[in-house]
This record gives C-alpha cells, sequence and structure tokens, in this order.
C-alpha cells in the first residue's frame, strides 16, 4: 500500500484496497473504481491518514485513466486528493512517499481538470514541483544517514577525491566502503536518487552527497520545527502523572525534579520559598519520596498525564530528569 504501514494484523479495509488493487490489475476499472470509493467513504477510512491517502490514489488513478471525471459526495478528483493529502500532512507519523503520490496524481488532477483556470495550472506547476522534493526527502529519509556523517565525508573528498562521475555501481562501492549502506534497501534507495539527480546514469560521489546533505539538512530543520511547536502546544508543565486533587506544591516539586533531577534540595526549597512555600531541604526530600510510587506507577504504564501527552510521547523526554530520578531510586 502507498506509504507503507507497520507490520501486524491486516485492517478490514486493507483487504478492501487489496480487492480494488487485484481488479484494476485484471483490468476490470469500474469494479476497482467502486471498491475504492467504498474505501473512500468508510468512516474507518476518514480517521487513518494511510488507508484514505492509498484509496484516494487509487480512486482517482482510475478515473484520470479512464479519461473521466467522477465526483464523489460532490468532490471532484483534486478536491479528493486534496483532502487525502491534508489528511497525510497532520498525520502523528508522515510518510513522505504517500505525500508524495497524492502532490503528483493531483498535479496530474489539475492539469486534466474540465475547465481548468489559470489558478488551476499554477497549482498544478507547484504540486508537482512539491511532489518532486517530497518524494526525494523520502528516499534521503529512507537512507538514515546522519547530517554530521554525510558533512564529514563531504569535507574529506573535497581534498581525498577528484570528483569523477560513477555509475551507479560504482557509486554504491565507494559509500558501502565509507559505511553508508547499513540502511534496509539503501542500494535501492541511492539508485532511485541517481536516476532524479543524474538522468545519465552517473554522478561523482560529492555530488551526489552533496545534494543529499542539503535534503538531510531540511528535514532536520523541519524535524526540529515540528518538535518545537509540538512541545508549545503542551497544555500544563509536567507533573509526572500525579493522581487529580494534587497540591500544589506535590506539583511544583515535580516539576522542578522534571528539569533538575532529585538532588540540590537546598536550592529546590530557595526556588520554593520565593513562591511563598515554606518547605525545607529535607521536608522536600522527604515528599519526593512518598510522591514516587505513584509517579513510577503512571511512567512504567506510559499512562497520559495532564498536559496530553504520556512520557513515551512527551516532546520533551529527552530533557525530562524524571526518569533518572527514578532509576536513582532503584539502584539504591
Amino acid at each position: 500500500m502507498a506509504g507503507g504501514r507497520s507490520v501486524g494484523a491486516q485492517h478490514p479495509l486493507e483487504k478492501k484496497l487489496q480487492l480494488a488493487a487485484e481488479l484494476a490489475a485484471a483490468g476490470k476499472s469500474a469494479a476497482a473504481q467502486s471498491e475504492y470509493a467504498k474505501v473512500l467513504l468508510s468512516k474507518g477510512c476518514k480517521s487513518d491518514p494511510l488507508l484514505r491517502g492509498a484509496a484516494a490514489l487509487g480512486f482517482t488513478q482510475i478515473v484520470l485513466g479512464e479519461h473521466l471525471w467522477t465526483e464523489l459526495e460532490g468532490k471532484h478528483p483534486d478536491q479528493i486528493l486534496l483532502e487525502a493529502l491534508r489528511g497525510a500532512q497532520a498525520a502523528k507519523q508522515r510518510s513522505r512517499t504517500l505525500e508524495g503520490q497524492l502532490q503528483l496524481i493531483r498535479s496530474r488532477a489539475l492539469f486534466a481538470k474540465p475547465g481548468k483556470t489559470a489558478d488551476c495550472l499554477d497549482a498544478a506547476l507547484e504540486a508537482r514541483t512539491q511532489a518532486v522534493d517530497l518524494l526525494l526527502e523520502a528516499e534521503v529519509e529512507a537512507l538514515q544517514w546522519p547530517v554530521e556523517k554525510i558533512q564529514a565525508l563531504v569535507d574529506r573528498l573535497v581534498c581525498d577525491e577528484s570528483g569523477t562521475a560513477l555509475d551507479c555501481e560504482s557509486l554504491i562501492d565507494v559509500l558501502r566502503r565509507e559505511s553508508f549502506m547499513s540502511a534496509e534497501d539503501a542500494e535501492e534507495h541511492v539508485e532511485t536518487l541517481v536516476d532524479s539527480w543524474s538522468p545519465g546514469g552517473r554522478i561523482s560521489v560529492q555530488q551526489f552527497l552533496g545534494l543529499a546533505l542539503e535534503i538531510a539538512q531540511r528535514l532536520t530543520k523541519t524535524a526540529e520545527k515540528a518538535l518545537a511547536k509540538t512541545a508549545d502546544s503542551c497544555s500544563a508543565p509536567c507533573e509526572g502523572g500525579l493522581p487529580e486533587g494534587s497540591t500544589a506544591i506535590e506539583k511544583e516539586l515535580v516539576l522542578l525534579v522534571s528539569r533538575h533531577g532529585a538532588a540540590d534540595w537546598e536550592s529546590k526549597a530557595e526556588e520554593l520559598q520565593k513562591k511563598g512555600f515554606n518547605e525545607t531541604p529535607r521536608s522536600l526530600e522527604d515528599l519526593w519520596t512518598q510522591l514516587v510510587p505513584q509517579i513510577k506507577k503512571t511512567v512504567d504504564a506510559d499512562d497520559p498525564m495532564a498536559c496530553g501527552h504520556s512520557c513515551s510521547t512527551c516532546p520533551t523526554k529527552d530533557d525530562c530528569k524524571v526518569h533518572d530520578a527514578l532509576r536513582d531510586i532503584e539502584d539504591m
């Protein structure tokens, strides 16, 4: 299925998508179109970006392939694709491959739209450009190459290599020697990138890595912005999963531990005294000891907290000191 899905029990709607794809492959376009439409109109599809995207792709490909302009619930093919694209973009886990495919077929739909305007043509060209970018990003993302590692090899090759254009097989040999081919299906992704960047099939190592580096840096910046946006969306400070009705001092203490760890109780007491709490270093340490069992229970169960996140989905989990504090107690 376009965009990919984690391995596990097959979703009932996936079976319908598979049937639709088999009907399309057998040349039974009308039946395939009907099956894709059923999936698109189902409630389960609307809540699953991957299913919705795959169904939208299948439905519109048949419509455009038959030179039709079939509507579905009053929506034109380009509208169906746009809604599927927005759903994919808002998904918790993005699939750039799916987004790129949706943009690509959307561009085709806009070019084929009856009575198209200049705005349609502009949107079609923009969708085509975005599709190319997304599909290239998907290939680089799949390689899982750290930006720092790419940059280091690029810097070294500037001095060590002549910049001779290589065929894809020779390029892969060089990358393998440099330990750049550990990702699953890495060769396939490299071949796709070479075909995109060099229609003649020959490209220098420097040029290939330079282009990959640009995209990897862009992906890193996008990920950082998404993380910052998610962090800003938290509805409450970290409170460690304290039960409803917990006191203000309990919440303030857990917040301090999440930032600075379960140590330096003197500084914590001073900070809380400035906020009007009459606590001593010893009373704070004792209070923390009392709170640990409840916090550990919530953390271990990965239950959602007041901010709406669980520990595993928390955007600041890498900086949170609560886990370290709990491990310190277990090791004592």
